[in-house]
């Protein structure tokens, strides 16, 4: 086992801080960039067609792939002297206390590169620029502030508009309660038994205060001296993590479902949110270890260190190998108490979701189940088939006003006449 570390995230940001320019450039395709020793090339074998094939290259997903990977830019880097010069894996960044020294550290970079045929992804390089968003951070001329775009699922919490999505937020406001002073009190507003929808001025702005005193709990720096937590939910729309630090939010992620996902059974739903939640925040997560919560009992079985037999399904057989890079510990909660993620993967995900699906259907001429079912397609909702036959089943008009065929009684045969 390779023991090389990765760099440490708040060193490289506050070094960063230090310049006035910045150029961030990706490596193309970058552990592929790297040849790998002859004698090593057998521990990739794998079979194809009947045929025994090795890798050449530095492939993606092999346990020592990142630290062998990381100890090559770091030798690069050092050997060369290249001045104000930062990697993190595949993303190196630049600095300059000025153009000029920005523009000769960037030059000795590139050219120091171009002699090791090392290519970049323009795409996704940016050039001389006077801010950066880096590893969770907004680095600008000595400043360094968290990047909102890890926060922007709190910040487009929308407002609840019923009770049961009222209550998830509430959920989630409790579970950070020990970071919001006087909480009590801000948040009686919301928890009167006369709270009605929409909501009434004081209780919009308890929302709003409630909402901004956890944003701002969040903007606190990360100390990586502390074990991270992730915890995720899947609803039948969207999925939903958080990272946590000792109880305190650091990061949110939410994301709607594509159709094809949402025909996902619930626990490659709640996968994926694993997945995603573990690939976005990787940067935080490599190399130490962290602890991974999910509701659902059986992923915590099958992503858990005691499971020891095969996995059936292909899919997510291939995404545990993939979190087998990692070091982390996986813990099964309750729904009810995964109260964060399950609040954003259910009210943010309904964002653009028609909240009543009996209100669309009379809106629409009262279709039949067919047509209903072609027009939310059509729009990409993401309703079941089931809820679709159920409204069209429990609405009053279509039951008066349709015709009822006759349907005979079962194994009696009927005369012709």
């Amino acid at each position: 086992m390779d023991a090389y570390p990765l760099p440490k995230i708040d060193h490289q940001v506050h070094e960063l801080a230090k310049c006035k320019l910045f150029s961030t450039l990706d490596l193309k395709s970058a552990y592929y960039q790297i040849p790998l020793d002859p004698k090593d090339r057998v521990y990739t074998a794998f079979e194809a067609n009947g045929k025994l094939y090795q890798y050449r290259r530095l492939p993606f997903g092999v346990t020592n792939g990142v630290s062998a990977f990381q100890r090559i830019i770091d030798g690069i880097i050092s050997q060369s002297s290249l001045q104000w010069t930062y990697a993190y894996l595949h993303n190196i960044t630049v600095g300059g206390t000025s153009k000029a020294d920005h523009d000769q550290n960037l030059k000795r970079f590139l050219d120091t590169t171009s002699q090791l045929n090392l290519t970049f992804n323009e795409a996704k390089s940016v050039v001389a620029v006077p801010q950066i968003d880096i590893l969770g951070y907004r680095v600008s001329q000595g400043l360094v502030k968290p990047d909102l775009e890890r926060l922007r699922p709190l910040m487009e919490l929308p407002v609840p508009q019923n009770h049961r999505e009222l209550k998830r937020c509430l959920g989630m406001f409790a579970y950070y309660a020990q970071w919001i002073k006087n909480y009590s009190g801000k948040v009686k507003p919301l928890t009167i038994k006369s709270v009605a929808f929409p909501l009434s001025h004081d209780a919009l702005a308890a929302f709003e205060r409630l909402r901004s005193e956890l944003l701002n709990t969040c903007l606190g720096c990360i100390d990586e001296r502390e074990p991270f937590t992730v915890e995720c939910d899947a609803s039948d729309f969207a999925i939903a993590a958080t990272l946590n630090q000792n109880g305190k939010p650091v990061a949110f992620m939410s994301r709607t479902l594509s159709k094809t996902e949402c025909n996902y059974p619930t626990v490659k739903k709640e996968t994926t949110s694993i997945i995603e939640a573990v690939r976005k925040w990787d940067h935080f997560l490599y190399g130490k270890p962290f602890t991974l919560i999910t509701d659902q009992r059986s992923l915590a079985f099958t992503f858990g260190s005691s499971c020891r037999g095969k996995i059936k399904n292909a899919k997510i057989q291939a995404w545990r190998a993939k979190l087998g890079m990692y070091t982390y510990h996986v813990q099964h909660s309750p729904g009810s108490e995964n109260a964060a993620a399950d609040a954003l993967s259910r009210v943010c995900g309904a964002i653009g979701r028609p909240a009543d699906l009996s209100g669309l259907h009379e809106s629409l001429g009262h279709p039949g189940i067919t047509r209903f079912l072609h027009f939310i397609c059509s729009k990409n909702l993401t309703f079941s088939i089931e809820e679709v036959r159920q409204t069209c089943a429990q609405c009053t008009t279509c039951s008066a006003s349709k015709p009822r065929f006759y349907q005979p009684p079962q194994n009696k045969l009927i005369r012709a006449t």
